[in-house]
C-alpha cells in the first residue's frame, strides 16, 4: 500500500526489552534512510491485574523491561544520532496501563 501510494517503508523486528535490538533497529533504519529525523517509542505491556504482593518478580521485571527500560535504550540510542545530525524529534508514547 505504502509503495503503490509512492513511498517506501521498511520493516525491521525488535524486542525493545533487549537494548541490542534498539541498537540494530535503529541503526537499520538510519542506514536505510540516511537520517533520523523522528522516532515514535511506542511499545508497552502489562500484565494480570492482581494484588502487588502477588505479583511474581519475574512478571514486574517484563513490565519495567518493556515499558521503561525499553524507551530507555530506544532514546539512549537514538539521541546521538539526532544530535550529530544538528536535531530531531522523539516521542514517548505511554497508557494508562502503565499507570
Amino acid at each position: 500500500m505504502v509503495r503503490k501510494e509512492g513511498g517506501d517503508a521498511a520493516f525491521c523486528r525488535v524486542d525493545v526489552s533487549v537494548d541490542k535490538d534498539c541498537a540494530d533497529g535503529i541503526k537499520f533504519g538510519t542506514r536505510k534512510y540516511g537520517r533520523l529525523d523522528f522516532a515514535v517509542n511506542n511499545a508497552g505491556w502489562e500484565s494480570k491485574m492482581m494484588p502487588l504482593h502477588e505479583l511474581p518478580e519475574e512478571v514486574f521485571k517484563r513490565v519495567i523491561d518493556i515499558n521503561l527500560k525499553g524507551v530507555f535504550s530506544c532514546m539512549r540510542h537514538e539521541l546521538p544520532i539526532m544530535l550529530q545530525q544538528g536535531g530531531g524529534a522523539i516521542v514517548n508514547v505511554a497508557s494508562i496501563a502503565g499507570m
